[in-house]
């Protein structure tokens, strides 16, 4: 989305409150750039209002099933993304680590898009999140569906749900893009 030969200057690393912003101004580039892919950006992105809406669009689409729709799934994912604060805090701390770290992130629209790693952390965490509300049902069904659409994602946890945690890809791990284990 941005010219990668601007990918390693310091100013394009925006503060946590502006994430937003900047992944909004991407996805409008990247929509007035990629007119195939304006209807999808503005739909994910453009036209939510927040980082958190966004991401359990994002989310909801991905775990989307006939058991549990991705309506009924944005809604579920939402409450927990509204609600946590250490959540919200994670989430931008992630893409932080993204764009400081890995060199496939052109900035913050391309992880919050496209990484399946960015998305079984968060995803993780709003089932860890209905675990601790005693929902444990509920999380399992959610732990099984993350599984099940990011079956060879594999996350290194340190700490609890709301730490800093690197996916294999963050790592520069190629084994799960090789197929290998």
């Amino acid at each position: 989305m941005i010219d990668l030969e601007k990918q390693w200057i310091p100013t394009r690393i925006v503060a946590d409150h502006l994430i937003w912003e900047s992944i909004r101004a991407e996805c409008a580039e990247a929509a007035a750039n990629e007119p195939l892919l304006a209807g999808f950006l503005s739909h994910v992105v453009l036209s939510q209002p927040d980082l958190e809406t966004a991401l359990a669009y994002i989310l909801a689409a991905k775990l989307d099933n006939a058991t549990l729709p991705a309506l009924s799934l944005r809604d579920i994912i939402l409450d927990v993304l509204r609600d946590e604060t250490c959540i919200q805090n994670a989430i931008r701390a992630d893409l932080q680590a993204v764009v400081h770290r890995d060199p496939a992130a052109a900035g913050y629209a391309n992880p919050l898009l496209y990484f399946k790693g960015f998305h079984s952390i968060q995803a993780y965490r709003v089932a860890h999140s209905y675990w601790e509300r005693d929902r444990h049902c509920l999380a399992l069904y959610l732990q099984s569906r993350i599984s099940r659409c990011s079956p060879s994602t594999s996350t290194r946890q340190r700490g609890s749900a709301g730490d800093h945690v690197r996916s294999r890809h963050q790592r520069g791990d190629r084994r799960d893009r090789c197929g290998g284990r």
